[in-house]
């Protein structure tokens, strides 16, 4: 069981929460440009993947999925609420 190995999980983790993170204020940005939806999906994608992963780290190295619990969160956040200035009107 190489491929589980805590390293892997954790680098697994990182690289999923960088590329949700970066989705999630890029669609935030790209709101009403033709990628969109592209971009929506990337975001929809990283979530569940990172979910996944989650699950898995909690088996194989619980501390990081803290963490990793946490930026799925932040991300569920961003993509949900409207924080432009039309949301308070």
């Amino acid at each position: 069981m190489h491929a589980l190995s805590p390293t892997a999980v954790s680098t697994c983790l990182i690289v999923l929460e960088v590329v949700g993170l970066l989705g999630v204020s890029l669609m935030r940005v790209s709101e009403r440009s033709e990628f969109a939806h592209s971009i929506r999906g990337v975001v929809l994608l990283s979530m569940l993947l990172l979910g996944l992963m989650i699950v898995v780290s909690v088996f194989i190295e619980p501390r990081s999925g803290l963490i990793a619990g946490a930026v799925l969160c932040i991300m569920a956040v961003v993509s949900v609420v409207d924080f432009g200035p039309r949301a308070h009107d």
